[in-house]
């Protein structure tokens, strides 16, 4: 993505991408779901969860709205 500065330009703002909020998360733990979740990323953004000791449960895929994001983890080969 021309323009971007790497992982601080995939956590702002997109614009001429056609993602209407922000594209990736990153945190310890797994987003929330809802108006009081983790707020702000677009339909299609991932999260990444960094905290347990096994990859289960490690990546999402919000298939919600940025203001009221329903994050669905991904389970390997779907």
């Amino acid at each position: 993505m021309p323009g971007h500065d790497a992982l601080k330009g995939l956590t702002s703002e997109q614009t001429g991408v056609e993602l209407d909020g922000k594209f990736l998360l990153i945190k310890d733990g797994e987003p929330t779901d809802g108006t009081s979740g983790d707020l702000g990323y677009a339909k299609g953004a991932l999260a990444i969860n960094l905290s347990g000791s096994n990859a289960v449960n490690r990546a999402f895929v919000n298939v919600g709205t940025p203001v009221t994001p329903e994050w669905k983890f991904l389970q390997a080969g779907s």
